[in-house]
């Protein structure tokens, strides 16, 4: 059985919906956390599948006792929604160490501003010390995935969440790693 460990921002109705299509559709276990210390909205997922665990990360106060729990699961895939935790960072870069594959949701359009073109020059190298793939929404988006060094066959195409419905489609290559 696969594992998968879902690094996420704030869990919305159409993301439960998506980990509930993954739960479901394909024979893996999830371990998802969500932060949420600096919510946007009430919402609070749901989840009754057995084979999915949520937490909010703020339950683990120490990054010791985060990352030990990251550890115990022993993930096959990871999912992150971002970069924009450094907890989250230090498990991806671990685990890509490791030789796990680390996908993040990249919503970033490109759009030549100077901080992205500076990003493009002298920070290229960055996001590959967290990530084999980014998994992106649009041809913006896209643009901005290879303009921040990823070759094409590290990027995923069709991450669309949407508000009252969903259209991630996971397929086997993206659940059936390393087999």
């Amino acid at each position: 059985m696969k594992r998968i460990l879902i690094l996420y921002s704030e869990v919305m109705g159409y993301t439960k919906a998506c980990i509930d299509q993954l739960a479901s559709d394909f024979n893996v276990e999830i371990l998802m956390f969500q932060l949420d210390k600096l919510k946007l909205t009430p919402y609070e997922p749901d989840f009754r599948q057995k084979n999915v665990t949520f937490y909010n990360k703020s339950k683990f106060s120490y990054y010791k006792v985060f990352f030990k729990k990251c550890l115990d699961f022993n993930p096959t895939l990871i999912f992150v929604s971002g970069w924009m935790d450094a907890d989250y960072l230090r498990v991806a870069k671990h685990y890509k160490r490791m030789g796990c594959r680390v996908v993040s949701f990249a919503d970033n359009q490109w759009k030549s501003t100077l901080r992205q073109n500076f990003a493009s020059i002298f920070g290229r190298n960055y996001l590959h010390k967290y990530f084999t793939n980014l998994w992106v929404s649009g041809i913006r988006q896209y643009e901005f995935a290879k303009r921040m060094g990823f070759k094409d066959k590290s990027i995923k195409y069709g991450f669309v969440p949407q508000t009252t419905t969903y259209s991630i489609h996971f397929s086997k290559e993206e659940i059936n790693v390393g087999e």
